[in-house]
């Protein structure tokens, strides 16, 4: 049966020492740029050189996140960091951006490349599209089932990473711009304002509730479905949460998978939850997977208010409490303390039980029969904090080789050998040997213990500095071997793309038929569909697109999707293109037609193309999205369907009539179904770049993507839009509901 790796998050380094000393075989981490957790401390270059020494002196692996998208301007800087980390002996990278995840490949042959979660691997096609470019790992979405997982462990020679417990994205991840259309900060880059966890309503109705928040994962119940699956690794999630949370996750899952008993489920509440979900890869139910009433860190239950009097609130019991604990008062107003004094019948207490009633000081009147929340134990936490530090354990032997002491001593996998400046003098009895012994055994002050020594055959005599010395310097030989730090090959890499004809061409994505129908009266001669019954009219260049969330291979000319990218015609606009590397590596890949990210700005698709032709010596052939509502989430939970209270999916719902989620600012953002109950959340505004066309087409912009989805009058847009695309003159088409988008500003 294959080993399992838990792997813990280390936003700082409290986080990085509690997980080592919790049992941790890995841990990823960021430095202080191109990691998708900006907010986390992260860590200098000259922490990271110390935490990778350190770890592997502790037998555990660090895998450092370059996992943001990249722009051009930044993309040298990010290979420098990555050669800075391969050349410091990092054990792997996570990347999210193709461009610079084949850079790397290509670069340091030597070095572990795991795609990033916001790959959104989610099909086998998917895991052997990465597997043939050299990615050593996948980190599964987290809305696959254990079912393909098992598929791709089966048929894939490729490791598969599975996150395990920790908080959840609603919207499949690297697929999410909502953050970044809100207010201009990318989850893509790191810098995700989580507009998920605020409150919305559907429908318009008043009754607001947190229906894009999920419940906190977590799969402790089913370590042995994931292991028979053939997972390589555990990942737990909380780059943001406090140290003693990644302590406590480390231990509750290393403790799983060595068949412990413990149950753990109260412990990992009290330290974070939002209420717990087992998943999509273990067949979560649509209805249990979010917390519509609270989107933040709620603990358990500890009791309810009995009464009120003079700032003391009295709260009866029915589970323990202790001076140090944090509880929250589910009242009209919610008020948050930390005992500091806590009152049984009028007698001061450290500690008080179920069935009791405590008298606790409160910052204001707490009405009677309120849920009283424990959102902290105290002694929980200390439990963390006191963990001893991990040790490793060695083997020693003591020799006398030509008049020298000898100290052989072996770790399981290096063994090291010194010896004595000094020679020995030869001794009357052992007494003297058990005297080398036990200053040889006094390893305090160092990361050894010895589980046994082997004393020399003869007795012998030396100063006891002599053996001091020894001992050190033998220790210190064997730190140098575990730290690992090996010279590594750093390839050259020939810049080449493929000749790639820079065509001219406006490109309408429909939904619908009556779409269909005026895109083709309108004279339109490129049309993209999802789904090919629609197409019905000869004379006209149609695109079949794969879905963004992969079903199966079938006879698509388009793609959405990495599982089915080699020689398309045409790639779309949400699969992250970001920088002229990434473009190249379609091309070569066989994809005619590129489509940009649509979180790039003028600015910078220009200084992509410049990138390009500095690198290739011609113009790549590149497509962005002109008009249309920007696709903000694709989600596998059905919102619609858990606020009807409906218990099955396919409810078609949906279909019935157009639903908008609403915000409390006036916005109302419109809900779709893609047919296969992947509910996708559209922009409040509507992209509209009409009037930038000439300028894109100067910089050899030139194909154009019109992505209809909720409209029915399309004429006036078709028309305008051709007109202004097809002559050499700026148009202009007043939308009441527009946006430029990232187009003038970028992101962040």
């Amino acid at each position: 049966m294959n080993k399992i790796e838990v792997l813990a998050p280390a936003g700082n380094y409290e986080s990085f020492i509690y997980a080592i000393n919790n049992g941790v075989n890995a841990i990823y981490l960021a430095g202080k740029s191109f990691g998708a957790r900006a907010n986390a401390s992260n860590f200098t270059n000259d922490e990271l050189i110390s935490m990778i020494e350190y770890a592997h002196l502790m037998d555990v692996k660090v895998y450092v996140t370059v996992n943001t998208i990249v722009k051009d301007d930044e993309f040298n800087d990010a290979v420098d960091f990555v050669r800075f980390l391969y050349v410091n002996n990092v054990d792997a990278v996570i990347v999210q951006d193709l461009g610079l995840m084949d850079e790397i490949i290509r670069l340091f042959p030597e070095l572990d490349v795991h795609a990033s979660t916001q790959v959104n691997v989610h099909s086998l096609a998917q895991a052997q599209f990465l597997k043939e470019l050299g990615v050593k790992r996948i980190i599964m979405a987290r809305e696959t089932s254990i079912n393909v997982i098992k598929e791709i462990c089966d048929k894939v020679d490729i490791e598969v990473e599975v996150f395990v417990h920790g908080a959840l994205c609603m919207s499949y991840s690297g697929n999410c711009y909502f953050s970044s259309m809100m207010g201009d900060r990318s989850g893509n880059r790191g810098r995700c304002a989580q507009p998920c966890r605020l409150m919305y309503d559907l429908e318009g109705s008043e009754d607001q509730k947190y229906f894009l928040s999920p419940k906190d994962l977590m799969t402790i119940d089913y370590v042995n479905e994931y292991r028979n699956a053939g997972v390589t690794s555990f990942k737990i999630e909380g780059r943001m949460r406090r140290p003693e949370y990644v302590g406590l996750a480390v231990r509750a899952y290393v403790d799983a998978l060595n068949g412990s008993n413990n149950n753990y489920e109260k412990e990992l509440k009290l330290m974070y939850n939002r209420d717990f979900t087992k998943g999509y890869a273990f067949g979560e139910t649509n209805a249990n997977f979010t917390n519509i009433n609270s989107s933040n860190h709620i603990g358990i239950e500890i009791g309810n208010v009995t009464g009120y009097r003079k700032s003391y609130a009295t709260i009866l019991l029915n589970e323990v409490v202790s001076i140090g604990d944090s509880l929250r008062f589910l009242d009209d107003e919610i008020d948050a303390i930390t005992v500091s004094e806590m009152y049984v019948d009028g007698i001061f207490r450290d500690i008080a039980f179920p069935g009791e009633e405590i008298k606790v000081r409160v910052h204001k009147p707490i009405n009677d029969d309120v849920v009283v929340l424990k959102t902290t134990d105290g002694k929980l936490v200390k439990m963390i904090q006191d963990t001893p530090a991990k040790l490793i354990p060695i083997t020693g032997e003591l020799k006398v080789i030509n008049q020298k002491l000898v100290l052989e001593i072996s770790d399981g996998k290096n063994k090291v050998v010194q010896s004595t400046e000094m020679d020995v003098i030869p001794a009357k009895n052992t007494d003297y040997n058990e005297r080398i012994i036990s200053n040889i055994n006094k390893t305090g002050g160092t990361i050894y213990y010895f589980e046994n020594i082997k004393a020399p055959n003869e007795a012998v005599f030396l100063p006891i500095k002599e053996i001091n010395e020894l001992r050190r310097r033998t220790l210190n030989k064997l730190d140098e071997c575990r730290k690992d730090r090996l010279p590594r090959i750093i390839n050259e890499i020939k810049y080449t793309s493929p000749v790639i004809q820079n065509e001219k061409k406006l490109i309408v994505k429909v939904r619908t038929k009556e779409q269909y129908e005026k895109a083709v009266n309108a004279g339109i001669n490129n049309i993209i569909v999802e789904n090919n019954k629609l197409i019905s009219q000869d004379g006209i260049k149609h695109y079949y697109a794969s879905p963004r969330i992969f079903r199966k291979n079938d006879n698509f000319n388009a793609t959405n999707n990495l599982g089915n990218i080699h020689s398309q015609e045409l790639s779309g606009v949400y699969l992250n293109v970001f920088n002229s590397r990434t473009v190249n590596l379609f091309h070569r890949l066989g994809v005619k037609l590129v489509g940009l990210s649509i979180e790039l700005s003028y600015d910078e698709i220009k200084q992509l193309v410049k990138t390009y032709e500095s690198l290739y010596g011609l113009k790549p052939n590149l497509m962005i999205m002109g008009y249309g509502y920007y696709e903000l989430m694709i989600m596998k939970h059905c919102l619609i369907n858990k606020a009807e209270g409906l218990d099955k999916m396919f409810c078609n719902k949906c279909f019935d009539k157009q639903y908008y989620l609403n915000d409390n600012k006036g916005s109302s953002f419109p809900l779709l179904n893609d047919g296969q109950c992947h509910l996708s959340l559209l922009n409040n505004k509507r992209i509209n770049l009409i009037k930038h066309i000439k300028e894109l087409q100067e910089i050899g912009v030139n194909n154009l993507l019109l992505d209809f989805t909720i409209e029915s009058e399309i004429d006036d847009i078709l028309n305008a839009y051709k007109k202004a695309f097809e002559y050499d003159f700026t148009d202009d088409l007043l939308l009441e509901d527009a946006t430029y988008g990232h187009y003038k500003i970028g992101v962040l």
